[in-house]
């Protein structure tokens, strides 16, 4: 009886153990489905903010400055910071979601696409870094390794 008893108890412990883990499967995979929805917010939100600066032309008149060589003044600078600070941002957490395997193949081609355009720029025209040393903290080092590589411009 003694033997039949804890068997049982064995068994009852075993399927609650299963069943937990089942339960922290789909609580896992629930987390994944929020974290993803939330970056589509906020990638959206980083999109809206970025198209209303392209259509004050603000962007493409500084770029058209810098690819001239010409001089950009300080407002325009500010500008210039602002808007690659954003769309870095924006990359680092593409690669983190990446990382973590929670992208979608074809966003984050574009991630890669979007980083060679700067990576273009910068090594074109090294007086205005997309990521220089003073922002790199501000990023996570992982990120930062990774553009750096990208770019060829890992030491």
């Amino acid at each position: 009886m003694r033997i039949a008893w804890a068997s049982t108890v064995g068994i009852i412990s075993n399927i609650v153990l299963i069943a937990s883990v089942v339960v922290l499967i789909v609580e896992i995979r629930q987390n994944q489905v929020s974290m993803l929805a939330q970056s589509s917010y906020e990638r959206t939100q980083m999109s809206i903010a970025n198209d209303q600066a392209l259509v004050k032309d603000a962007q493409k008149k500084i770029n058209r400055k810098i690819d001239a060589n010409e001089k950009i003044t300080e407002d325009e600078l500010l500008a210039f910071r602002l808007w690659d600070s954003q769309m870095i941002r924006y990359f680092e957490n593409l690669h983190y979601l990446n990382s973590i395997d929670v992208l979608d193949d074809e966003i984050w081609e574009a991630n890669l696409r979007g980083i060679l355009t700067f990576c273009r720029r910068q090594k074109d025209h090294p007086d205005y870094p997309a990521l220089s040393a003073n922002d790199e903290f501000k990023f996570r080092s992982s990120f930062v390794e990774f553009f750096k590589a990208s770019c060829g411009l890992d030491q």
